[in-house]
C-alpha cells in the first residue's frame, strides 16, 4: 500500500486507501466517593422567625413583568400576611426550615473553622427541601397581641409552637413598612447532612454546623442577614448528649 502523508492542504488521491487507527480500550478505575450522611438534631437559642415569599407578592411580582394593569394599592391583612409567611410541610402537618438556609449557614461559617466556603458548598448537602420544626404548643402566656386577636382563626398554628409577631422594617429604599410573619419562640429540628469525607471528617462537620449555629443562624434577622447588623435570632446549639 502507498504510503500518503497527508497535511491541513493535502488532499488523498482517490485511489489511496487510508488505514484506520486503532482503537485501544482501557480500563480506567474511579475511585469512590467516600459519601456519609448523619443526623443532626438542633435546638434553637433564640426564636425563629419565618418570612416565606407570600403568594400575593409573587404574583404582584410577575404581573409587574409582564405589564399586567393593577388594581392600586390593597388593603393590608395582618392575618393574610401572617398565614403566608410560613412554610408548611406537605398534607400541612406541621412547618418547616428551608434546607437551603441551613446550607447557607453551614457555607457562611466555614471561615470560622479554618475551612474553605467553597469546599464546604461543594462536600455538604442538606437533604430535603424543607427541614421539619419540633415546637410545643404556644403557651397562650406567650400570646402577643396579634396571637389574641385572631386566636380562633391561628389555633392550628397555636398548636403547631407558631406565633404572630410584628415588625417594623425598612426596606432598600429606605422606606419603612410593617411586617407580620410566623415566630417560634421554642423550637428544634433534625436535619439529614450528607458530606464528603475526603474533605472533612463528621467530627469537622458537627463542629462546623455548631459554628453556623452560633455565628450564622437562620432565617430572618439572623446574625449573618447582609442587611441586618443587629440580628439575633435563629441561633441555636448542636445536641450532643
Amino acid at each position: 500500500m502507498k504510503k500518503v502523508v497527508l497535511t491541513p492542504t493535502t488532499r488523498a488521491p482517490d485511489n489511496v486507501e487510508i488505514a484506520q487507527p486503532r482503537l485501544i480500550a482501557k480500563i480506567v478505575n474511579i475511585p469512590k466517593l467516600r459519601v456519609r450522611q448523619i443526623e443532626v438534631e438542633i435546638i434553637g437559642v433564640t426564636a425563629l422567625i419565618i418570612h416565606a415569599w407570600a403568594a400575593k407578592a409573587v404574583r404582584m411580582m410577575l404581573d409587574k413583568q409582564l405589564g399586567v394593569a393593577t388594581s392600586g394599592r390593597v388593603k393590608r391583612d395582618p392575618l393574610n400576611d401572617f398565614t403566608e409567611s410560613m412554610y408548611y410541610l406537605p398534607d400541612k402537618k406541621g412547618f418547616g426550615i428551608p434546607g437551603g438556609a441551613l446550607k447557607a449557614a453551614i457555607v457562611t461559617s466555614a471561615n470560622d473553622v479554618s475551612l474553605k466556603m467553597t469546599e464546604c458548598k461543594r462536600a455538604v448537602h442538606v437533604c430535603g427541601d424543607l427541614i421539619p420544626i419540633i415546637a410545643p404548643p404556644l403557651p397562650e402566656s406567650s400570646y402577643s397581641d396579634w396571637d389574641k386577636k385572631y386566636e380562633k382563626e391561628i389555633a392550628w398554628h397555636h398548636e403547631h409552637g407558631a406565633s404572630m409577631r410584628q415588625d417594623l422594617v425598612r426596606l432598600e429604599s429606605g422606606v419603612a413598612d410593617i411586617r407580620f410573619r410566623g415566630e417560634f419562640k421554642t423550637w428544634s429540628a433534625k436535619a439529614l447532612v450528607e458530606f464528603n469525607e475526603a474533605v472533612l471528617s463528621a467530627e469537622q462537620l458537627v463542629n462546623l454546623i455548631s459554628a453556623a449555629g452560633y455565628g450564622s443562624g437562620l432565617l430572618e434577622n439572623r446574625p449573618s442577614a447582609p442587611v441586618c447588623r443587629s440580628g439575633e435570632n435563629g441561633r441555636f446549639r448542636v445536641k450532643t448528649d
